[in-house]
């Protein structure tokens, strides 16, 4: 069980709640296709198409950690919030400071990236 209090759930739940809420804004607004103007031409629709691309890549990023946010949203919910998913200690409150939907321990992550690396 984690050594993380009340106080301390609540302040990380608090943070990855307003992080949540600020990531579906900027989606929302990158839904919102580029429109280059009334002309039609080639031109402008390529860049068009481009820029919808790019933005549909940076709102996929986004959705990515909202998924991740979610999650540890849910873990906050059901008690494992701030325990390693690999060795079942505590994630240290630094990890957690940088990475609040960490699953692992600074020891396991790093165990974990390295494995995948090639």
């Amino acid at each position: 069980m984690s050594m993380m209090d009340k106080k301390q759930l609540h302040a990380y739940g608090k943070k990855l709640r307003e992080e949540k809420k600020r990531l579906e804004k900027e989606i929302d607004e990158l839904d919102i296709p580029t429109d280059m103007g009334d002309e039609p031409g080639f031109q402008d629709e390529t860049e068009e198409a481009e820029a919808w691309h790019t933005q549909r890549s940076e709102a996929s990023a986004l959705e990515n950690r909202v998924a991740d946010i979610n999650q540890a949203l849910s873990r906050i919910r059901s008690g494992t919030y701030g325990i390693c998913e690999d060795c079942g200690g505590d994630i240290e409150h630094k990890v957690l400071e940088i990475n609040s939907t960490a699953e692992r321990c600074q020891s396991c992550q790093e165990k974990h990236n390295s494995a995948n690396k090639t």
